[in-house]
């Protein structure tokens, strides 16, 4: 997230029980610290939608594709 800047474009990712990137967003905000993170250690960046995927791809899916396997997500 540190390296993100503005106008970046993003995967919307549910990470709970979907494991799957759902949506494409555009990074409108850079980082800055997680409020929600009391010793200060997380950023966070502010997201605007882009469009939904017509499927969400999972994350198994994503790992069973050699073409992605240099992703710092996989």
């Amino acid at each position: 997230l540190k390296a993100m800047t503005v106008g970046d474009e993003a995967f919307y990712y549910h990470s709970g029980e979907d494991k799957a990137v759902v949506a494409l967003a555009r990074i409108v905000r850079e980082a800055f610290p997680d409020v929600t993170d009391p010793a200060g250690r997380f950023v966070a960046v502010e997201l605007e939608p882009v469009r939904a995927l017509a499927r969400p791809v999972t994350l198994a899916a994503m790992k069973a594709e050699p073409a992605l396997s240099g992703m710092a997500m996989i």
